[in-house]
């Protein structure tokens, strides 16, 4: 009661009006509608506190009736769920921030991929290039051995 400067001031049997006397005019509108027999009800509404900020409440307002069947005033049901929605909005708060976690890991998994293509490919241009390497070199020796022989052969086949 303290947070809403209600300490101390008996509020059963009071009307609204009287309890809050500053009451805006859209909870005026609220309470008339149901004392004309209707119902109301929201299920998050900010509530100014005393020191400015807000608690945020779910409520609900009846009419009720006197056995005569008129409307003889109204029942309001009220429940502050503050720390519902705080909790809410940080989950909500926490999903983007998990979503944008999540977006960045798929980026880096698809980097990884295509930095792990790119080495298989390095790695076969490596080992294809090692092969050339090696062909050459068992065509060179033969050709190599030949042609560094062909002076002595001539030699040989002249003399």
């Amino acid at each position: 009661m303290k947070a809403y400067n209600l300490e101390g001031i008996p509020v059963i049997g009071r009307s609204h009006y009287e309890i809050f006397p500053e009451i805006p005019q859209r909870w005026k509108d609220i309470h008339q509608n149901c004392l004309a027999g209707n119902s109301q009800r929201c299920e998050e509404d900010p509530f100014p506190r005393a020191d400015g900020s807000l608690d945020w409440i779910r409520w609900a307002i009846y009419p009720w009736y006197e056995t005569t069947g008129e409307v003889g005033g109204i029942i309001v049901f009220s429940e502050i769920i503050s720390d519902r929605k705080q909790i809410e909005e940080e989950k909500n708060r926490l999903i983007e921030v998990l979503k944008a976690k999540t977006v960045e890991l798929e980026t880096a998994y698809q980097d990884l991929k295509q930095a792990q293509s790119q080495l298989v490919q390095a790695e076969k241009m490596s080992s294809l290039g090692q092969l050339v390497a090696g062909v050459a070199h068992e065509i060179n020796n033969p050709v190599n051995f030949i042609f560094g022989n062909i002076i002595h052969a001539k030699q040989y086949v002249h003399e």
